[in-house]
């Protein structure tokens, strides 16, 4: 797999790069927090506990029937509940789809990685997509293990704001969702979140 499958180039709208990182005291207890990170990132059901409640809800929902519990897969559906009016075509969620998981590793390093894409809602039979982003878009996260530090970090790329739907009003919606996001204030979440992934576990 190239790496520009899971980071895509940017050609069009923002990019988005971001990191967190932080330093063990031994390799085993670096081991131990990559563990804990990337079960993190594969449970989305979780982030809104790690980020705090003004941030959005995301569900895990499968072929997109039900929420499910289990970690995620490549393929999954994920339902987002972003605070305020969410898009008609939507059933008022935006919807993305898990278009990438990978791992990789050696002696050296590790890492886990997972690229999501807006998509259509796998619940309606309209053929648009359900996001405040156009098609093309995606946010990828990736975790890595080196030695005895752990990173985190987000990749946004082609990043523009999905405002040409056929519906007036989510084209006002995703607008100003959109312009938000593309003013840096999904970027806050995103670093809380990738933050969030590193942090000691709490009893």
């Amino acid at each position: 797999m190239s790496n520009k499958e899971l980071i895509p180039e940017n050609t069009r709208g923002k990019e988005v790069n971001l990191e967190e990182s932080v330093s063990l005291p031994t390799t085993a207890a670096a081991a131990d927090r990559f563990k804990l990170a990337c079960e993190r990132l594969l449970f989305p059901q979780g982030w809104r506990k790690l980020t705090g409640k003004l941030s959005a809800v995301f569900e895990v929902m499968g072929d997109g029937d039900q929420p499910v519990s289990r970690p995620v897969k490549e393929g999954d559906y994920i339902r987002i509940n972003i605070p305020g009016p969410g898009p008609g075509v939507g059933d008022g969620y935006d919807w993305v789809q898990v278009s990438l998981l990978t791992s990789a590793g050696n002696d050296d390093q590790q890492e886990l990685g997972m690229k999501l894409m807006p998509c259509d809602n796998p619940r309606s039979k309209e053929n648009e997509p359900a996001h405040f982003f156009k098609p093309g878009a995606s946010s990828s996260f990736v975790v890595r293990l080196k030695d005895k530090e752990v990173l985190s970090n987000y990749y946004g790329r082609n990043e523009v704001v999905n405002n040409e739907t056929g519906h007036v009003t989510d084209n006002i919606r995703n607008t100003m969702i959109g312009a938000g996001a593309l003013a840096g204030l999904s970027e806050l979440q995103w670093s809380t979140l990738i933050k969030a992934f590193l942090d000691e576990e709490k009893d």
